[in-house]
């Protein structure tokens, strides 16, 4: 750094105090071990083509596996064939 930059931040760190990890509140805590996380499967994720290819078909896939095999073991159907396509309703009111 030259002179001026030097003393550039010199006179930015006046009246302030460094943190220590320890004195951090609860949530900041647990809100950087997250992100850090976070980053890291994002890293793995993005680092390569197959792995972007992997992280965008899985789901697709996982869907589509879902709709297949659980849903008619639970008696899932997406069109009925029973459909009525009609409404009936009664309506009665006070002469």
């Amino acid at each position: 750094m030259s002179k001026e930059e030097e003393a550039i931040l010199i006179e930015e760190r006046i009246g302030k105090t460094m943190k220590n990890k320890s004195e951090e509140p609860f949530f900041e805590k647990r809100f950087d071990y997250i992100r850090n996380k976070y980053l890291s499967i994002l890293k793995v994720t993005m680092s390569t083509p197959r792995n972007r290819k992997i992280s965008i078909y899985s789901p697709i896939l996982a869907l589509i596996a879902t709709l297949v095999f659980l849903a008619p073991s639970i008696g899932f159907k997406l069109f009925p064939s029973g459909d009525n396509p009609f409404i009936d309703f009664v309506i009665q009111a006070k002469e």
